[in-house]
């Protein structure tokens, strides 16, 4: 026989005998340790929830909500603002150097490619409709 085999015929003695009633005289370690395994799970497990664990875990919920509704409004108002004092901050960056940066740009080519021109109207009509999409809200 296994070692699995003899494991096996060790827990299938320990049953036996706990069903019997036998007292625990004659058995040996492992025989006790698999009765105690046996009665354990005879026995149904104690209610260890409370009665009104589910009502109190939705007002946790709940109140939770409440607390962080205002981190997304407050988040999307920030960056908002950060949106359009960078959209600032390159307006008068292009006002003041403008005709310099186009020119080093330009040198590069892929200002003329109108492949870029369809990548960046792209990009703008993507960013446009996600700015349109109304965003959900928390009760």
């Amino acid at each position: 026989m296994t070692r699995d085999d003899d494991e096996w015929q060790v827990q299938e003695h320990a049953l036996q005998r706990e069903r019997s009633g036998a007292g625990p005289a004659g058995d040996d370690a492992q025989v006790r340790r698999y009765r105690a395994i046996a009665r354990a799970l005879r026995q149904a497990p104690p209610d260890l929830l409370p009665a009104d664990f589910a009502s109190r875990v939705a007002e946790r919920a709940r109140r939770s909500d409440r607390e962080s509704s205002w981190s997304p409004r407050l988040e999307n108002s920030l960056l908002t603002v950060l949106m359009i004092l960078l959209g600032c901050g390159l307006a008068v960056l292009a006002s003041l150097q403008g005709r310099d940066w186009l020119s080093a740009i330009e040198g590069l080519g892929f200002i003329a490619n109108p492949w870029m021109y369809a990548l960046l109207a792209c990009v703008a009509i993507s960013q446009g409709i996600a700015l349109l999409r109304p965003t959900p809200r928390l009760h």
